[in-house]
């Protein structure tokens, strides 16, 4: 065979193996295409499955989420709460109870899933969080920042939030009005003041019969 004859040779071979390749490409792409469209099509069905299965039972999704709400409210999950009265009754047990504090959402939700009693909002939030040197900068404001993050995050535990110092010792007026604003504003189920003297006492009084719950301080008082 010539050297012309050769080359023609080899080229025909070159084609056919390049026409073979191509076919099984196509074959094997359009296999390809066939799988992803048939785990699209089951994406999809399993998708659709779950919606009619979330709003068969009433006409929304079972256990919603609340997008907006605070998370602190009990008509907002359908965990069981921790409640003052609960604290009382394993007080009379003689049972532990847990207090830990968070002063925003992922730290609350950590200590809520922990198990925890009592979820804190502590006015150490001044020094841990905004670099403070005491706790006596923090503003009511800040707090209440804090107090809504962190009860977004709790489902389950007691939520108390601390009363920075300044906004409600001089009185009992001024206690029930700042423990009415972490309650509604910072969605907390109870208020903690520091220092139970005789004159916290009283205010702690009034704003537990102006219908607050009130905590008083139960280990060391920061500087």
């Amino acid at each position: 065979v010539g050297l012309g004859g050769g080359v023609r040779a080899l080229a025909r071979t070159a084609r056919g193996a390049l026409a073979e390749w191509v076919a099984a490409a196509t074959t094997t792409g359009g296999l390809l295409h066939q799988h992803q469209h048939q785990q699209h099509h089951h994406h999809r069905q399993h998708q659709s499955h779950r919606r009619r299965r979330d709003f068969s039972s009433g006409g929304g999704p079972q256990d919603p989420v609340p997008i907006y709400g605070t998370g602190s409210s009990p008509k907002s999950h359908g965990a069981r709460r921790v409640t003052t009265r609960s604290l009382v009754r394993k007080h009379r047990k003689g049972e532990k109870i847990t207090v830990i504090t968070a002063y925003d959402y992922p730290q609350a939700k950590q200590v809520d899933i922990a198990g925890a009693d009592v979820v804190l909002v502590g006015d150490s939030a001044g020094m841990v969080v905004h670099g403070y040197d005491t706790t006596l900068p923090l503003t009511l404001e800040e707090t209440l920042s804090h107090c809504r993050a962190a009860a977004r995050g709790v489902t389950r535990a007691l939520c108390v939030g601390d009363l920075p110092f300044g906004c409600y010792e001089a009185s009992v007026a001024a206690a029930v009005e700042s423990s009415v604003r972490v309650m509604k504003e910072g969605a907390m189920d109870a208020v903690k003041m520091e220092t139970m003297n005789a004159g916290r006492v009283a205010l702690a009084r009034g704003v537990v019969e102006a219908g607050g719950g009130g905590v008083g301080p139960g280990g060391i008082t920061p500087p």
